[in-house]
């Protein structure tokens, strides 16, 4: 029965390598976009031979968008990695992006949440919309909410870390204590004993 359970953690596969799979196809899409957007751009220096600054300015929107879809699958991609190296593990990941339990998941994620909020925004503001204001209140408000959480959560680590070293610190003062202790109680015990090996030889 336990191994039955224990075996239950490889169920995170089936979610891991389908964020993987998401992330890979808008991969392959961000860069089909980004090929089109280039070729197009190609053609009409090539026709015009020169390129309005409207066309410029359409590029550049685009290269936003496709930069804002490349973010979100850089986010599905940390949650699909993050869900197999913290349920099955083995997999050989760069220093940042080491996933060691949830909390190192949230706060990866967190992160590229607020990229892609960053380039969401950006992309509101190039379009010019009318509710840019609220729309950027509301962003604020998240990217906030967010951080906070991110620095709560990562004092707590801190402190339980703290913790964790005061606990093993005072556990090695006890054991070298304690060892100490029966390294001066021994001598005696052997002096104790000679005195009655000479009585009896005598």
């Amino acid at each position: 029965m336990r191994q039955l359970l224990a075996s239950a953690r490889y169920i995170m596969f089936l979610p891991a390598l389908s964020n993987v799979l998401a992330a890979l196809v808008l991969m392959i899409y961000s860069a089909k976009q980004i090929l089109f957007v280039i070729l197009e751009l190609l053609s009409t220096t090539l026709t015009v031979g020169k390129v309005p600054k409207e066309t410029l300015f359409k590029t550049a929107i685009s290269f936003i968008e496709i930069v804002d879809m490349m973010l979100l699958a850089t986010v599905i991609l940390i949650c699909g990695l993050g869900l197999y190296e913290l349920f099955i593990g083995g997999l050989k990941l760069p220093n940042w992006l080491s996933i060691r339990n949830l909390d190192d998941l949230k706060e990866k994620l967190i992160k590229a949440v607020i990229a892609v909020i960053a380039v969401q925004f950006l992309v509101a503001v190039v379009h010019n919309d009318g509710n840019l204001l609220s729309y950027g209140a509301a962003i604020s408000m998240v990217t906030i909410a967010l951080a906070i959480f991110t620095n709560l959560s990562h004092s707590s680590k801190k402190k339980h870390q703290a913790e964790d070293e005061v606990y093993k610190t005072e556990k090695i003062v006890k054991n070298v204590l304690h060892r100490f202790q029966d390294s001066v109680e021994q001598p005696q015990n052997v002096t104790s004993i000679h005195p009655q090996s000479n009585h009896r030889a005598s």
